[in-house]
């Protein structure tokens, strides 16, 4: 009896933090499923069952495939570059010995609230008094009007403020990854008189597969669901040129007052969510099972 005792203690422990893990993720996320198949309007007591209306409304909604487009292209626009230039700055960074000098001022960024980022940003991209519009202005490459304004140029600047924010954060997760290099390894690399590039072409970059690919799904599912930087800067003006995924749910939701379409929506940014992370996983343990 005392043994049975003893084994429920843990369980007992872990019940109000089970607790709390149901009240603040799976409740809503079964509310928000039940909800995208009925007719639910905020403020509204009524609901109707509305099967799969709301996913078929959805797939003929082009605010939905151009917010989705939005999204892909600000995708395509900020990830290459902050994967890159992220594991440029972490290779800098762990070969050089000041690294501690440079590190704290390269993390600024990620501390940085993102909603206080976008108004900062939002007022370094006026035309009149911007400070970037300043220094373009200086180079004689100012094209006359505010960046985030004109459909050309508003996803590029939208990039830009997600590339300066979070590429410390690549950089810090590649960081880790070099610093867990064996030194034997790279000793070795040296004695079969590989240059410092094709070690780290052939050597380092291969063992940092799963770093790289960890930076890959953090950073694709937060820009897929990427809210503050939008609304502080554009609200996904001019027109929808920058309404993305996460922009439009919050007009669906807030704005039409469509609870079970908006409800829908989510729900299908999950499902895409977990589809990504499920295929970078999958590519991690097959590299791992490579390398075994």
């Amino acid at each position: 009896m005392r043994s049975y005792r003893h084994r429920g203690t843990p369980y007992l422990f872990l019940l109000p933090l089970l607790l709390i893990l149901f009240i603040i993720n799976i409740y809503p996320t079964i509310f928000e499923i039940v909800t995208s198949f009925s007719s639910r309007t905020m403020g509204m007591t009524s609901v109707h069952f509305v099967g799969l209306f709301n996913y078929r409304h959805m797939l003929t909604d082009p605010r939905f495939w151009n917010s989705l487009w939005v999204t892909l292209r600000l995708l395509l626009f900020a990830l290459p570059a902050e994967l890159v230039v992220g594991t440029a700055i972490a290779l800098l960074l762990h070969n050089s010995p000041y690294r501690k000098y440079f590190l704290p001022p390269l993390l600024l960024p990620i501390v940085t609230t993102p909603i206080v980022v976008g108004f900062i940003f939002k007022y370094m991209y006026q035309e009149d008094y911007g400070l970037l519009s300043f220094f373009m202005k200086a180079l004689h490459v100012f094209p006359g009007f505010n960046l985030t304004s004109h459909v050309h140029t508003v996803l590029p600047s939208i990039a830009f403020i997600d590339f300066w924010e979070w590429t410390p954060f690549v950089m810090l997760i590649m960081l880790a990854g070099f610093n867990g290099i064996p030194v034997s390894v790279t000793e070795a690399a040296d004695l079969d008189g590989a240059s410092g590039w094709k070690r780290l072409w052939h050597v380092q970059l291969p063992m940092l597969r799963a770093e790289f690919l960890v930076a890959l799904l953090f950073r694709t599912v937060d820009i897929i669901r990427v809210y503050d930087i939008i609304y502080a800067t554009t609200r996904g003006g001019p027109g929808v040129f920058s309404e993305s995924a996460s922009i439009y749910l919050q007009t669906a939701a807030f704005k039409f007052r469509d609870l079970g379409y908006a409800c829908a929506f989510g729900f299908t940014l999950v499902l895409i969510g977990v589809a990504l992370a499920t295929i970078f996983l999958r590519i991690a343990r097959s590299g791992a099972q490579e390398r075994a």
